[in-house]
């Protein structure tokens, strides 16, 4: 798979998310239930971190999305950062300024605890400035009220610690993180604020609802939507706190929702349906996805390989040059293949490097391959490198690349279900071995190991001193007999 291809499907992935998420927010309704819209905030920021590939697959391979990925992750990264940083000052602000928390307030948050069936954490707070009263902190989450609370005795009160350890109970703290997270990943998204905005108001809402169900007063709504009201001039918490307060216009619309819960119309429930679906069929892996990466992949021109795919890439340009400082002046062209199997996962990746002459080729082979990790292999005009980690495929491909009388044998050997499992490029002491009782320069040593009958396959390529023709052999050891797959030329 191209160096390039893996970015353009991310990004064509985030973009897709993103879509989809605006898409279903503005599709759901606010008439829709408490508990759909309870679902469905869960729902968002989980579409939006699932990798899921678009339709339309990825984008066309391009050096541009490496740069592009670069900038989107540098400005995730500060987004989260900053928002983070924005938590923990609160979260330093409050416990900077703590005062005594007084014994009533104390007796009432241990009952509201009780009430709901909370042990252990929260801790509460009670701080000096202008701080809203929230949730905050993960780690170690504080309940905080304002001074000018923890004096106050009464429904309202109880209201405020009910919301706060309602939010708790529900885990709220690391649903508004994985908005925090969902919204640094996708910040080019300038809709998605608004997006996360309505999430944490049905979040809002929810928590309303089961706190006037929890609240032991005789009209438990009316009593908390005066509570609500109360806090319209106190500053919203930031994305890492679950607080009571919120804009004028968030908690006019709460206040309305609880003392005149809205009758669901058929045409929100549908809306509601359409939003969820749109959600749900955008994580299906549509076949198109795959679609738009293979239409620049064409069937393989090698026959072993039947029903394989292969995408070409030419070096051009600026690339080539640099190729050519290393691979000498006398290089023509550079094509890389890569190969894809039809089912099995199974991949492979042919380099050739072309030269104006066989010398070229020769030298350029002679000095690349003890130091390269691929097949690497002379003909003609072109050096090969072969690189694939399943034998069944290496051997194949050498076959249709370079005829060569052995190789067909091995291959033969290989199809009728010998497999290999090996191949060791061996160099000093055992090539100088195999010259001396050669009586000539070795050049190149294989030594294969085959998974049935003991077997082991030695490839020698050799040459004369003098420059005489090439020599290749290929002795087969099995078990019982030997066998000697003749001479090249």
């Amino acid at each position: 798979m191209s160096g390039w291809f893996i970015p353009g499907v991310l990004a064509g992935s985030v973009l897709w998310a993103s879509l989809t998420v605006v898409i279903a927010s503005l599709l759901f309704g606010q008439g829709c239930g408490v508990r759909s819209a309870g679902i469905f905030c869960i729902l968002l920021p989980l579409r939006l971190l699932l990798p899921v590939p678009a339709p339309w697959g990825a984008f066309p391979a391009s050096p541009l999305w490496a740069v592009l990925i670069g900038v989107w992750l540098t400005g995730a990264l500060a987004f989260f950062l900053v928002s983070s940083l924005r938590t923990m000052a609160n979260y330093r602000a409050a416990i900077l300024n703590e005062e005594a928390v007084p014994e009533k307030l104390s007796e009432e948050f241990v009952a509201a605890r009780r009430r709901l069936g909370i042990r252990g954490r929260p801790v509460l707070l009670v701080t000096r400035g202008r701080l809203s009263p929230m949730l905050i902190g993960i780690v170690r989450p504080l309940v905080v009220i304002p001074d000018g609370w923890a004096k106050r005795e009464g429904a309202a009160l109880r209201c405020l610690l009910y919301h706060e350890l309602t939010h708790f109970k529900r885990g709220d703290l690391l649903m508004g993180w994985l908005w925090t997270l969902a919204g640094s990943l996708h910040w080019f998204n300038r809709f998605l604020p608004g997006v996360a905005k309505r999430s944490r108001l049905w979040v809002e809402a929810r928590c309303d609802g089961e706190v006037c169900r929890a609240l032991p007063d005789a009209r438990p709504e009316a009593v908390y939507a005066q509570t609500l009201l109360e806090f319209a001039d106190f500053p919203a918490a930031s994305e890492g706190a679950a607080s009571l307060a919120e804009g004028e216009h968030e908690l006019a619309w709460r206040v309305s929702r609880l003392l005149e819960p809205a009758v669901p119309r058929r045409s929100r429930n549908l809306r509601c349906v359409a939003a969820f679906l749109v959600l749900s069929l955008s994580l299906v892996p549509w076949p198109s996805a795959e679609a738009a990466p293979d239409a620049a992949w064409k069937p393989v021109p090698y026959p072993a390989l039947s029903g394989w795919r292969y995408l070409a890439l030419q070096a051009a340009g600026t690339e080539l040059e640099t190729l050519r400082s290393r691979c000498g002046d006398g290089l023509t062209g550079v094509e890389r293949q890569e190969l894809r199997g039809p089912q099995d996962g199974k991949g492979a990746v042919v380099v050739r490097y072309s030269f104006r002459t066989p010398q070229e080729a020769e030298q350029f082979w002679q000095r690349s391959y003890p130091f390269s990790r691929a097949l690497c292999l002379p003909h003609g005009n072109d050096v090969y490198e072969i690189e694939s980690v399943h034998m069944d495929v290496l051997i194949p491909l050498w076959a249709e690349l370079i005829p060569d009388s052995i190789i067909e044998a091995v291959a033969k050997l290989g199809a009728e279900g010998i497999g290999f499992v090996k191949v060791n490029n061996m160099l000093e002491p055992f090539r100088s071995e195999v010259a001396a009782r050669l009586g000539c320069g070795v050049k190149l040593l294989y030594n294969t190991y085959l998974t049935e009958g003991n077997a082991q396959l030695n490839f020698i390529e050799a040459g004369e001193k003098d420059s005489a023709p090439k020599l290749r052999t290929a002795v087969c050891t099995f078990r019982f007999p030997v066998l000697s797959y003749g001479k090249g030329d």
